[in-house]
């Protein structure tokens, strides 16, 4: 049977993913580059394109009073045209575009996905497909509303040659990296390649006369489309786990709506661009064990090394990722297994190690530098909560902490618990609060509880997986387990260690959220052959609590536009 023209693109677009999605992040770069009057142009000839489309059908179909379908049809198109005019009229007026695009688009996916469902063809894939398409969307949204110095991490104000503003227009500038002690600069001590790739970036647009501040403001399309890549590397990593199609695009939509990747899309740090090559290199784990070639070998050490160019912590995933290739060596029972693989696990340290230490070291030869200098935080800090006891610290539960479940950054305390730091920065960031943004007090607050509830049902799967297996494999037991053991570990160690507010941030622990997704999907996936009513009845609240988690998180970073 012959395709049809939806069914053709859908095909291209589920197997060339990467590629679409970056010639999306270029259009939406063109697009908020050009001034407003062309964008309004843009919007007015496309409307001048629809109606004269509905004339020429209208011709077509002559008002055949007797044909109920064609006339239906074309009505329907008329007054989508008459919608589409009045949402040009409210766009051209409002000082909320970002918000009202988003509110479009979600509104055209949800109407999309109502009539595959009527056709009868909404299948998991494409369930999957148009929540792709809701995450990017929420993405551009937040990029769209919100400045490269709104609502950053230790980015600093360009021009003022400090943070990683200040790391990128160096370079920019001087065509080179710093060539000196990277303590005397804050955040000059990181690995290069975030900010070269920024820099770059940055010189391109200014050569074809793109104004300097707004090219600035366009880095946020390179942290788009990492935040977006994280999608697709999440959602094949659950299908090489094993997960089934429907459960995939139920876990899937925790990562496509998750507040945490919404945040770092317009974050213009290096944070964002380490956290996907960490997953990719979990995604080439998973597929150099299923076909150990040296080609597999080699993506996951340009993943490590390139992630650890980044920032340093991305470290966290090789001890992981080693004891697969442990696993991996004495499961073989190749010939002369001792020569194959050291051939192979002597490729990824020749390219992995030079790749993810080289400015360590050449910072430690030139200048002193520890290979693990992080700047230390006066004691003087007002976010120096040291004071307070570790035992406390770590399990002081107190309900009066969540009594706003917004990060608090004085008034009346600094936060202190690193596991209540860790679920509202998941949820808001440490920029995002009820006092700058009233009118998602109501909205934030149930996505926070929404949110700690799936953190909670994911430790439960995780524990409930050393008894009940769930048909999980060996090698996904070492690779996730192992990353989300290290990664528990070196947070906590982290927050114990520089006892300041600031550290108690899901940006030191992010792969925690999808590792916890999967395990979700892996107890959704093992219900049938364990048959407990207890584990019945919590796959069926997945079903329930993480459609109203992507509704809330959708509702609060709409609503954030409007402040």
């Amino acid at each position: 049977m012959q395709k049809s023209i939806c069914e053709n693109i859908i095909a291209s677009l589920v197997k060339h993913p990467v590629a679409v999605l970056a010639v999306l992040c270029f259009v939406c770069n063109i697009v908020t580059l050009a001034q407003q009057e062309y964008i309004n142009l843009l919007f007015v000839l496309a409307i001048f394109i629809l109606i004269f489309a509905l004339c020429v059908y209208a011709i077509k179909v002559k008002f055949d009073a007797r044909n109920i379908k064609k006339t239906h049809k074309l009505l329907t198109y008329i007054v989508t045209a008459a919608l589409f005019g009045i949402l040009f009229v409210l766009f051209a007026k409002s000082e909320h575009k970002a918000v009202l695009i988003g509110i479009a688009g979600l509104v055209i996916l949800t109407l999309i996905a109502l009539r595959w469902y009527k056709i009868g063809v909404l299948t998991p894939k494409r369930i999957t497909l148009l929540l792709f398409a809701a995450g990017f969307l929420l993405r551009l949204v937040y990029v769209l509303y919100t400045g490269c110095m709104t609502r950053q991490h230790d980015v600093e104000v360009f021009g003022e040659g400090q943070g990683h503003s200040g790391y990128i227009e160096y370079i920019y500038s001087n065509n080179k990296l710093p060539d000196f002690d990277v303590r005397s600069v804050w955040q000059f001590y990181h690995p290069p390649l975030h900010h070269i790739i920024a820099a770059v970036f940055l010189k391109l647009q200014v050569l074809c006369a793109v104004d300097y501040n707004m090219a600035c403001e366009s880095i946020q399309i390179l942290t788009l489309f990492y935040s977006s890549l994280c999608m697709i590397i999440s959602y094949r990593l659950m299908r090489e786990l094993g997960l089934t199609e429907k459960t995939t695009a139920l876990i899937f939509a925790v990562t496509a709506f998750h507040p945490t990747f919404i945040i770092f899309a317009g974050s213009i740090n290096n944070d964002i661009l380490s956290i996907t090559l960490s997953l990719a290199s979990l995604l080439y784990t998973v597929r150099w064990y299923k076909n150990q070639t040296l080609k597999g070998m080699l993506k996951i050490a340009l993943c490590v090394g390139l992630g650890m160019m980044t920032k340093l912590s991305v470290w966290m995933v090789a001890p992981a990722i080693a004891a697969v290739f442990i696993y991996a060596f004495f499961k073989s029972e190749r010939k002369r297994k001792i020569l194959y693989y050291g051939k192979n696990y002597a490729a990824f340290g020749v390219v992995c190690v030079p790749l993810g230490l080289w400015w360590g070291i050449r910072n430690l030869l030139s200048f002193g530098v520890p290979l693990t200098y992080i700047p230390k935080i006066s004691d003087a800090n007002p976010q120096y909560v040291g004071y307070i006891p570790v035992f406390r610290r770590l399990f002081d539960f107190s309900l009066n902490q969540v009594q706003n479940v917004f990060d608090k950054w004085g008034d009346p305390y600094y936060e202190y618990n690193p596991t209540i730091g860790l679920l509202k920065t998941a949820m808001f960031g440490e920029k995002i609060n009820d006092a700058d943004y009233p009118q998602i007090s109501f909205f934030g607050t149930v996505l926070f509880w929404l949110g700690t509830i799936l953190a909670i049902l994911a430790a439960a799967a995780i524990i409930m997986s050393f008894k009940r297996n769930f048909g999980i494999k060996q090698v996904p037991k070492i690779l996730l387990l192992g990353t989300a053991f290290v990664t528990f570990i070196m947070y906590y160690s982290f927050c114990i260690t520089y006892d300041f507010t600031c550290t108690q941030n899901i940006r030191y622990a992010t792969p925690q959220i999808l590792i916890g997704s999967i395990y979700l999907g892996y107890m959704t996936d093992g219900v049938g052959e364990v048959r407990s009513r207890g584990l019945i009845i919590l796959q069926r609240s997945l079903y329930l609590i993480i459609p109203l988690f992507c509704l809330f998180s959708a509702l609060t970073y709409l609503m954030i536009g409007f402040g």
